[in-house]
């Protein structure tokens, strides 16, 4: 899986330590062979970074490592018009998956969830008290990396299985 991937901000520095809106270091498992990351662009030509690259890790990551690795990496970018999400959003062949980033774990997780309860009121057409409902009968709640480092924001991510159509 891919450690880090994210775009610049228009202003101001990411370290690619440090989560954010617009990726970097995100250590979510969703973010392997087959998915599509979607990220927010706030500079011309973006200024794509990836890297961190581990042939396992576990969800959570708590020693601020998993089992780093070389790696080639071959992807494909495509800029997409309309409206942006306001976190980094994977999208699996076979699940949705919202990120969020924060100082606490409790918080982290929560704006995960309700941006996966978004997401399914937009894709699939339900009412906000159906996303949770949905999204308590078959989502997951996820943690990307905790890592015990002073000043490195957690991240966890939501994920929700694309219904057969």
């Amino acid at each position: 899986m891919v450690g880090v991937i994210g775009t610049t901000p228009a202003t101001g520095i990411i370290y690619t330590g440090h989560p954010g809106p617009l990726g970097s270091n995100l250590d979510i498992n969703a973010v392997t062979i087959g998915s599509r990351v979607h990220l927010p662009v706030e500079v011309e030509g973006a200024l794509l970074a990836i890297g961190d690259v581990h042939a396992n890790m576990s969800d959570g990551e708590v020693s601020g490592t998993g089992v780093e690795i070389n790696a080639e990496v071959t992807f494909t970018v495509d800029l997409e018009a309309g409206p942006v999400w306001p976190r980094v959003w994977i999208e699996r062949p076979d699940a949705w998956v919202t990120t969020s980033y924060g100082p606490d774990l409790e918080g982290t997780v929560r704006s995960a969830v309700e941006d996966m309860v978004r997401m399914l009121e937009a894709r699939l057409g339900l009412s906000r008290e159906e996303a949770f409902l949905a999204f308590s009968a078959a989502g997951d709640a996820r943690i990307g990396q905790c890592a015990f480092i002073p000043g490195i924001d957690l991240t966890a991510y939501a994920t929700f299985p694309k219904l057969a159509q």
